[in-house]
């Protein structure tokens, strides 16, 4: 899987779902999550994270990142698991997924861009 996924055209008025898995492990996660402006850029912190989801509605028109930022504190796998709701509950797309490893003081990076329909 690469660092940097992307959702092109994401329904307006759908839901991005994050989570991070295990719980209990030897890291930290937070996502630096940014907009084109229709919400205020915000932190999510490892809290919200994991075990999520963490949930975000998308507007029409607009673009959104999310940059992962992972620190191990030992050795760990973390997978970063998103998709995308629709408002009836059905998914779009297909979900990304990154399994992550790492070893005491590493530090790992992964990006998700999401667009919505014009």
């Amino acid at each position: 899987m690469r660092t940097i996924e992307m959702y092109e055209n994401a329904p307006n008025g759908s839901t991005l779902e994050v989570r991070v898995t295990p719980k209990g492990e030897p890291f930290t996660v937070n996502a630096q999550f940014s907009t084109s402006g229709d919400v205020p850029d915000a932190t999510w912190p490892d809290a919200d994270l994991r075990p999520g989801p963490k949930k975000q509605v998308l507007s029409h028109g607009k673009a959104y990142m999310a940059e992962f930022k992972l620190a191990f504190m030992g050795q760990a796998t973390a997978t970063i698991a998103t998709q995308i709701r629709k408002k009836n509950g059905d998914l779009y797309s297909t979900p990304k997924v990154w399994e992550v490893a790492g070893d005491k003081g590493d530090t790992e990076l992964r990006v998700l861009i999401v667009r919505t329909e014009a």
